[in-house]
């Protein structure tokens, strides 16, 4: 599991809290946990990451856009944890 964090620090003062609990490397899984946490009073809804938005480059990126859609300056980081491969389903081509 890789476990990816971020503060968004907005220019009224107020910080947005991101944690994602990431167990795939391309796409996201049900037990895949993203919670967001600060005063979003205000604020546009942060991006829904799911299926195929929420890989581990999908989220940061996600992450970052908010960032600038919400003029906050953000911090990411990532433990670099192990993620699995994906599954091997016959006769599908990715």
């Amino acid at each position: 599991m890789r476990i990816v964090e971020a503060l968004l620090t907005l220019p009224d003062g107020r910080v947005i809290r991101y944690h994602g609990e990431l167990h795939h490397r391309t796409i996201g899984w049900p037990e895949d946990r993203h919670t967001v946490s600060g005063d979003l009073d205000g604020l546009p809804a942060p991006p829904e990451l799911t299926g195929w938005t929420a890989g581990p480059e999908n989220v940061e990126s996600a992450v970052q856009e908010y960032a600038l859609l919400v003029g906050a300056t953000v911090s990411i980081w990532n433990d670099g944890g192990e993620l699995e491969g994906f599954p091997e389903l016959e006769g599908v081509q990715f």
